[in-house]
């Protein structure tokens, strides 16, 4: 297996120009019109201390800022939210449709994150306590006082009066931050986002000469692409020369997949969608994918035999591979309801309750084994274990041994978040001590890693990441990509450079959008993220040549590696069109 190692020398170089676009004053007010949100407690009333960080009030040589909330990170958390600021905004009068904006003066003191030069804070702003966020805004800090400007439109329909914001630093290594100054401000339904500033952030690696670029292209070029033969003969294997060959592609081996919401899209009953909205949506899921995964309707809770059984008819007529998701969810909210309502019996009596867990598997991994290429036979592994702790560790190893006997063909996959996505460094490596288990024990076929970003990443990070889990010689499939960001400028060029780093490394077979209506528009219509995507799959990673048969009647060319289209029109101008798969052999005979 190849593997490509970029040196920490060729890392920094990537990181060496900073991150924010133009500087905004900080004397700068935020535009009028809107309603100042209160919180506590107030920015400088803050003290939070633990091993990892202490949190407070500092005075310093600043006339403008003279005191401020000093965070000062001592050392490296295992979990994002293991160094947290929070404010609670009670009573913020915020609903649906209101636009809101974050106003934040802040500075890096020291930092040792990359090169020194930048400090970082993710901005995590919700509902309530455990409320999804409304946003996670990555914050990269100079060390000059800055004014950042966050809007958002809150688009969430079910709210509450309070609301919670956080600032977290945990994962990063050793920094000192400061922030001067925290304000919100809603407007109300009186502006639109873009009406009102947004701070520009950027990320390492993001330079159009950084260097990982070259090298990615090189290895695509590589490992992407190969050397193929088409050969023309008539009844009699004679060559036929000087016919002219029209060969697109059309179908690659990489797996380019997304989530199909079967569900929503065949269950008559559902009415989310109109019958216009779902065959918008299933038409881009044919012309984007060649792989799909159904959100839900495979999981043990949510499963419709009617429904399913209409959605692998649809991807059957139309040859798309599916993943199965997912077997096992190791809690009790996620398992079927008759499971839930026994789990205080089933605790008390683990070696029913892994009876049931093994004829669950054995049942729904004998599905439509023509289908399903891989299962989820274990979802989350590292935070979902309760299931574990009730019936051992060994006892998953029997669950992937099921799943393997129900459906031979179909790769084992025990797929987890966290893993290139996140700075939790404690489920990376948890993750990883599972797939040394799994491995170990020769239970598992695939690395599976979602991929729910919160904000962008360096670029050389996740390719090391990559690289880690490379170890096990299994192929890594990126099985769930979303980018939680509100700058679409941002989300299209990360996810560009994400697409492209994942592409290149030589153990990665897929890459799925958990929703292909993030690359939508509310028209319908590709938006920037979409427009990114579909310039890579259909043109940047794409053959098409027009030649000519020689005197050996063959076409020699080098494409990426997949399934080819190929027009025949032989000098008297008859055609014949023609499906060839490379996948087995290289050099392709095509009978006339």
């Amino acid at each position: 297996m190849l593997k490509f190692i970029t040196s920490k020398s060729t890392i920094l170089l990537s990181c060496l120009t900073l991150i924010l676009a133009p500087a905004v004053n900080a004397k700068d007010k935020v535009p009028a019109g809107g309603k100042v949100v209160q919180y506590k407690p107030a920015l400088t009333k803050l003290v939070r201390n633990n091993e990892f960080a202490t949190i407070k009030k500092v005075d310093i040589n600043d006339k403008q800022y003279p005191s401020v909330l000093d965070i000062n990170v001592l050392k490296k958390s295992p979990k994002i939210w293991g160094i947290q600021v929070p404010f609670a905004f009670d009573n913020a009068g915020i609903t649906t449709n209101d636009v809101v904006m974050f106003k934040i003066v802040a500075r890096s003191v020291k930092s040792e994150i990359a090169d020194g030069s930048v400090g970082q804070m993710d901005l995590f702003f919700r509902f309530n306590q455990k409320g999804k966020p409304l946003v996670n805004k990555r914050l990269m800090l100079t060390k000059q006082w800055q004014t950042l400007y966050v809007p958002i439109k809150i688009k969430q329909e079910k709210t509450t009066e309070n609301m919670r914001l956080a600032f977290l630093l945990g994962g990063l290594d050793k920094q000192q931050v400061q922030i001067a100054e925290l304000e919100l401000v809603n407007y109300q339904q009186q502006q639109t986002v873009a009406n009102l500033p947004m701070t520009k952030m950027k990320y390492f690696g993001h330079e159009a000469d950084a260097p990982w670029r070259s090298e990615a292209n090189a290895r695509i070029e590589e490992i992407r692409k190969a050397d193929y033969a088409i050969k023309l003969v008539d009844a009699n294997n004679n060559a036929i020369s000087n016919a002219k060959l029209n060969i697109e592609l059309d179908r690659h081996d990489y797996s380019f997949g997304c989530g199909l919401k079967a569900l929503e899209l065949f269950d008559d009953k559902k009415k989310r969608f109109t019958k216009e909205q779902k065959q918008q949506q299933l038409d881009n899921i044919e012309e984007m994918c060649n792989l799909v995964v159904f959100n839900n309707a495979l999981k043990w809770r949510y499963y419709k035999p009617e429904v399913v059984a209409r959605a692998m008819q649809w991807t059957a007529e139309r040859d798309l591979k599916v993943r199965g998701h997912a077997l096992v969810w190791g809690r009790f909210r996620s398992a079927h309801k008759d499971i839930e309502k026994k789990q205080d019996y089933f605790k008390q009596h683990p070696e029913e309750f892994q009876q049931e867990l093994l004829k669950h598997v054995k049942e729904f991994a004998a599905l439509y084994p023509d289908q399903i290429s891989d299962w989820d036979v274990i979802n989350e592994p590292s935070p979902e274990h309760h299931f574990v702790d009730i019936v051992g560790k060994e006892a998953s190893i029997e669950w992937l041994e099921a799943a393997k006997e129900a459906n031979p063909n179909a790769q084992r996959c025990a797929n987890d978040y966290g893993i290139v996505s996140r700075y939790d460094a404690w489920h990376q490596d948890a993750y990883y001590d599972w797939m040394k288990f799994y491995t170990d024990n020769n239970a598992i076929d695939k690395v599976c890693v979602q991929g729910h970003y919160q904000g962008p990443m360096p670029i050389t990070e996740i390719y090391e990441r990559l690289n880690r889990f490379a170890e096990f010689g299994l192929p890594i499939s990126m099985t769930e990509f979303d980018f939680f960001e509100i700058d679409e400028e941002l989300k299209a060029q990360f996810t560009n450079d994400l697409i492209t780093v994942f592409f290149s490394h030589p153990s990665t077979d897929a890459f799925m959008h958990w929703n292909l209506t993030d690359l939508y528009n509310e028209q319908g219509q590709l938006n920037l993220s979409g427009q990114v995507y579909d310039k890579l799959i259909h043109k940047t990673w794409h053959t098409k040549l027009e030649s000519k048969a020689n005197k050996s009647g063959e076409v020699n060319f080098r494409g990426f590696k997949g399934r080819y289209k190929v027009v025949v029109t032989l000098a008297n101008g008859k055609q014949s069109e023609h499906l060839i798969d490379f996948a087995k052999q290289a050099t392709q005979q095509i009978k006339l």
